[in-house]
């Protein structure tokens, strides 16, 4: 699973081991929480969550909508995410939501 680094402001970004943490929290939502459930992170300047929104299929899988939230040099970056697993690729993949 890919993920964008995230950008708290000019030089502002989180560091490799924060990016880490943010990354497996929304691996181990998307493989292991229930619905309503969220997967919290914290390491040194940064923390946050992402919780599982709600569960649903497709013909290739089945997608899951996070609701994504990480806190950082004194600013708060909150999103929603859909992310697709394909079960002929066994991957998951970020998908565009309609807003």
């Amino acid at each position: 699973m890919k993920t964008e680094a995230l950008e708290f402001g000019w030089f502002k970004t989180l560091d490799e081991v924060e990016m880490n943490s943010y990354t497996s929290s929304i691996g181990q939502a998307l493989l292991n929480a229930d619905n309503g459930e969220a997967v919290h992170w914290n390491r040194s300047r940064a923390w946050g969550l992402s919780r599982v929104l709600y569960t649903d299929t497709n013909s290739q899988g089945w997608c899951r909508t996070l609701y994504i939230e990480v806190n950082a040099f004194n600013k708060k970056a909150s999103d929603t995410k859909k992310f697709c697993y394909d079960k002929v690729s066994e991957n998951w993949s970020e998908q565009p939501m309609r807003r």
